[in-house]
């Protein structure tokens, strides 16, 4: 922090400069006395020759006046103050130098200060030594602050998207790990600043797991913070979603069981784009080629999907899909998830759902799944006309559970919701490091 405090002192090299400067400056101005005056002086001994001599023989009462006249003007003069140039130089946002070591009652100057000398790190594209302890100390400064990061946004944003852009190979997932909290910071003051964040979501190049599962946490996060307003960037990041799950090849298809969360929180934005998901979600519901984790998140994010959009013209499909993975014989976990969707799907359709009934009756018939208590409840219901859809429940980003899990535990363990541990920063940490002298 007292480092921080002592990033506005006047740059040593360019004070340095400001001094030669002026010397040159000085030399010059007194060559150009001397010179001056030689030509006076001959002027002055031809004048005398000539018999005038009013220079060298005159009144001396003018000569007295004209050496008053001339301390005067010296006096006059303002010298030449290297330091009160220098220093008056305003930083970017405005802020004087010629302030380091006072005190300021203005409680923001401080922040302004210390993110002032923190870009001025992430703008210097030749050094990218610091970039990252930069975007930390960004972050754990807005943290406290909150709403209060609202000044800054426009010029921290293009930084850390150019620290990015410099980084060096592998190194943009910590720039994007860093944009995934300041967005859960700043949430709808990013409004403006959206557009060169969503350029990075490129179906074309999708990097590494790891930087694909930062990423998806990204479109998380800024999905929490536009708060249902996520529709017009949805056909931005939908095929970056879908090149993730299509182009999954691993054993675990770990990138898959990330993409299919966010589509459960993209879900209210979805229905337009039913033709683009639900053909992907469907094709991995086949237990023999599909692990059986997959399935089962892929089970939820139908059910959620369903019970937030209008699936009518993709219901035969999804229906049909299920019965068959109920033939299968599945693991109770699928079976119970299955049926889940089921009577999802029953809330939805009302009455065109009965179309279906007689079929998933028999299969659940044959497989010995004599009852499940909410697919009972519901055909009651549904022959009796009180089934009222319900509102699904909202889903919970990564972030979100983490955060919760951290706070549950972060009393006990002495550490916040981020894995760090609590340190508060604010306005009287940053006063007190500026103050501060070095010993």
């Amino acid at each position: 922090m007292r480092t921080i405090g002592a990033l506005g002192a006047i740059d040593p090299h360019r004070f340095k400069d400001a001094i030669s400067d002026t010397t040159d400056t000085a030399v010059t101005n007194a060559k150009a006395t001397s010179s001056t005056g030689g030509t006076n002086a001959n002027a002055g001994s031809i004048v005398n020759k000539g018999g005038e001599g009013t220079h060298r023989t005159g009144n001396p009462h003018v000569r007295k006046a004209d050496g008053k006249l001339k301390k005067k003007k010296k006096q006059q003069r303002p010298q030449q103050n290297v330091m009160t140039e220098k220093q008056m130089e305003p930083l970017v946002g405005g802020i004087p130098t010629d302030s380091y070591g006072t005190t300021f009652s203005n409680d923001g100057y401080y922040t302004q200060l210390s993110v002032n000398a923190l870009l001025r790190i992430l703008e210097n594209t030749n050094d990218t030594t610091f970039h990252r302890e930069a975007v930390e100390a960004l972050n754990h400064m807005f943290a406290p602050v909150q709403n209060a990061c609202a000044p800054f946004l426009d010029r921290v944003v293009p930084a850390i998207l150019l620290a990015m852009d410099v980084a060096p190979a592998g190194g943009s997932e910590f720039y994007i790990s860093a944009l995934v909290r300041l967005v859960s910071i700043a949430r709808q003051l990013v409004r403006p600043f959206l557009e060169p964040i969503f350029k990075l979501f490129s179906a074309e190049s999708l990097g590494s797991e790891r930087q694909q599962s930062t990423s998806i946490g990204l479109i998380e996060a800024l999905a929490e913070a536009l708060s249902g307003d996520f529709g017009p960037h949805i056909a931005t990041v939908l095929p970056f979603l879908m090149a993730i799950i299509d182009r999954d090849s691993s054993e675990l298809h770990q990138p898959t069981l990330r993409a299919l969360p966010a589509l459960q929180i993209l879900s209210p934005s979805l229905e337009g784009y039913l033709f683009l998901v639900m053909p992907r979600l469907i094709g991995l519901l086949d237990i023999a080629i599909t692990p059986i984790a997959v399935v089962e998140e892929t089970l939820r994010c139908i059910a959620s999907i369903v019970g937030a959009v209008n699936c009518g013209s993709f219901s035969s499909r999804i229906v049909l899909t299920l019965v068959r993975l109920l033939q299968c014989s599945p693991p109770l976990e699928l079976q119970t998830a299955a049926i889940d969707v089921l009577c999802t799907m029953m809330e939805q359709l009302q009455d065109e759902f009965v179309l279906f009934m007689p079929t998933i009756k028999l299969v659940m018939s044959k497989r010995g799944i004599d009852e499940h208590a909410r697919y009972e409840r519901y055909s009651r219901l549904l022959f009796m006309g009180r089934l009222v859809p319900k509102e699904p429940p909202r889903a919970q980003s990564r972030i979100q559970g983490d955060a919760a899990q951290a706070a549950a535990a972060g009393p006990a363990l002495g550490h916040s919701g981020d894995g760090l541990a609590k340190q508060e920063v604010g306005v009287m940490q940053l006063r007190r490091a500026w103050t501060s002298k070095p010993q």
